[in-house]
């Protein structure tokens, strides 16, 4: 039901704008910045690729060329409590963070008045991390011991190139809808794992190299599930 009623709003929005705006200059110029979010789950569930998520803005350098740039940042935290006797408390703390980077240009087409088609591609970059921090807590992050602390880090690094293809439509001037698709590769690498746990006069102090075979090479395409819904400044 929501999508009938988000979809029908759509179609009157944009009679609404043809009615109101039948005649002036829409698409994007020399100079001119846009950015845009998503609605995801249109069309499907899932979104593949930096795009889930992203901020991206776009600035024209001439009236057919745009240079882009996009962002997502993501993290979450989880503390769990490690009962000991007489009610003592440790605690496991684990927390990760995603952070996706790309910057790439875009060629537009003549499309129409409207219409505007382009193609690009995008250099990526994505930062992923693991960490967790123990109070009070043994080396397994399970069983209180008093006195206790430590400190474990990893994470991996991403390195890719995409090309895209996709098009924007002026409902109004300087709003669009539009929709993206790519295709690429992304190579990962693991980075190294870092430990510091001390109990009592006992101190841990490592650094775990990346095994070798803990890198992966992924070619996919990239296609957004979503309406996407941009601004022109």
């Amino acid at each position: 039901m929501k999508k009938i009623v988000l979809s029908a709003s759509l179609v009157a929005l944009s009679l609404f704008a043809k009615a109101q705006d039948a005649t002036g200059e829409h698409k994007p110029v020399l100079g001119d910045v846009t950015t845009e979010f998503s609605y995801g789950g249109i069309f499907n569930n899932t979104q593949l690729g930096l795009a889930n998520g992203q901020l991206k803005f776009r600035y024209f350098v001439a009236d057919n060329l745009a240079a882009r740039i996009g962002f997502n940042i993501s993290s979450n935290s989880k503390t769990d409590h490690v009962l000991g006797n007489d009610d003592e408390v440790g605690t496991s703390t684990e927390s990760t963070s995603n952070v996706g980077f790309n910057l790439g240009v875009e060629k537009h087409f003549s499309g129409s008045e409207r219409l505007s088609t382009y193609a690009g591609a995008d250099l990526l970059l994505q930062l992923n991390s693991e960490s967790q921090k123990l109070t009070d807590t043994d080396y397994t992050g399970s069983n209180y011991v008093k006195g206790t602390s430590g400190k474990y880090k990893t994470g991996s690094t991403g390195l890719g190139l995409r090309l895209v293809t996709g098009a924007d439509y002026y409902i109004v001037k300087k709003v669009y809808l539009g929709g993206e698709l790519g295709w690429g590769f992304l190579y990962t690498m693991a980075r190294d794992s870092k430990v510091n746990f001390k109990n009592g006069s006992t101190t841990i102090d490592e650094v775990s190299p990346a095994e070798e075979g803990a890198r992966t090479f992924e070619v996919k395409p990239s296609v957004v599930g979503a309406i996407r819904l941009g601004f022109r400044f």
